[in-house]
């Protein structure tokens, strides 16, 4: 929480900032950035379809048939006003390669990266993610 704290919504210290979240999963995070957080915007990266080990385990085949919506519910009854989301719906690794072929690239204040859960998979995000970190970010 120290580490958020020159970003948190009462503190006096710096300006807005522009979130990344990779993997959203039902968007409650991302509420959390936008709620506590002074972000001018939050982007979402996701599939929505689940990683490998959702799709492999039975208990989360429910939880997945309307992922993508209840993430789509959450973020309509609890984003505010304030805060510009943009949903980018893809696998990281290509999402991210087309965000820093963007001309110009958007640059992110703060990356949260919890999208593929396997070491290669983090490894991938993090090095692709640190393309897109703004400096002092």
């Amino acid at each position: 929480a120290a580490l958020l704290q020159p970003w948190s919504r009462s503190s006096a210290l710096g300006g807005e900032i522009d979130v990344l979240e990779i993997g959203s999963w039902e968007g409650l995070s991302a509420l959390w950035w936008a709620q506590n957080l002074r972000a001018r915007s939050v982007t979402c990266l996701d599939s929505w379809e689940g990683g490998a080990e959702h799709k492999t385990n039975t208990l989360f085949h429910p939880a997945l048939s309307d992922l993508e919506a209840r993430f789509d519910r959450n973020i309509e009854a609890g984003l505010p006003a304030s805060v510009t989301l943009t949903k980018r719906k893809g696998l990281s690794h290509r999402s991210l390669a087309g965000m820093i072929n963007e001309d110009p690239p958007q640059l992110f204040d703060l990356i949260y990266v919890d999208g593929e859960h396997s070491a290669p998979g983090v490894l991938s995000d993090v090095v692709l993610s640190l393309r897109l970190l703004a400096p002092g970010g």
